[in-house]
């Protein structure tokens, strides 16, 4: 007689497989843990995690599907995308994803600038998005005239990218993207 071998979940699909990503990413401390790795200088707390959300402002709108839409205790906004497929629109995707959370969170009367709320839309990607070999690419705003004058407006769109041989990363998310590509980890 032989024993028929469980089924494991995690290995059939992958870290990087749509379902088993919002599995993976409806837990609020793994979420809070990821985030700090990524955007350590936040130091992140209490968070809440929506995955799958459906953001749309009007019926004209293009409905924009947010992978994992998280928001911490000081109403910081973030966005994290699991992007598998190469696609040359990406960046613009990114910017509309920003520009709803952003949308989302628009001042109501008597409410001050300085009380806009950031917003990051981190990406983690299987591939090269710019093909200059970083582990991570963080794109904010900045003066084309000296690239050293940022636009300080709280917002940022990250590319985590698990190929990148180039630049340093925290060894937690060093891990994550050795699980991403296969490779044994060290936790």
């Amino acid at each position: 007689m032989s024993k028929e071998k469980e089924l494991n979940v995690s290995e059939a699909l992958g870290f990087t497989d749509d379902l088993m990503f919002q599995i993976v990413m409806r837990d609020p401390e793994i979420c809070r843990m990821f985030l700090n790795e990524v955007l350590p200088h936040l130091d992140i707390q209490d968070i809440t995690v929506r995955t799958q959300e459906r953001i749309a402002f009007n019926q004209e709108d293009k409905v924009s599907i947010l992978d994992v839409l998280i928001t911490d205790s000081r109403g910081r906004r973030y966005n994290v995308e699991m992007q598998v497929a190469h696609k040359a629109d990406m960046d613009k995707r990114a910017r509309q994803y920003l520009f709803k959370m952003m949308e989302d969170g628009f001042l109501r009367r008597k409410q001050e600038y300085g009380e806009l709320h950031a917003a990051y839309v981190i990406f983690i990607l299987p591939f090269d998005p710019k093909g200059k070999g970083l582990k991570r690419y963080t794109f904010v705003y900045t003066a084309k005239e000296d690239p050293s004058v940022e636009l300080n407006d709280d917002s940022a769109l990250i590319y985590l990218n698990t190929k990148g041989t180039k630049g340093e990363i925290r060894p937690e998310l060093d891990d994550l993207y050795r699980m991403i590509e296969g490779k044994p980890t060290s936790n």
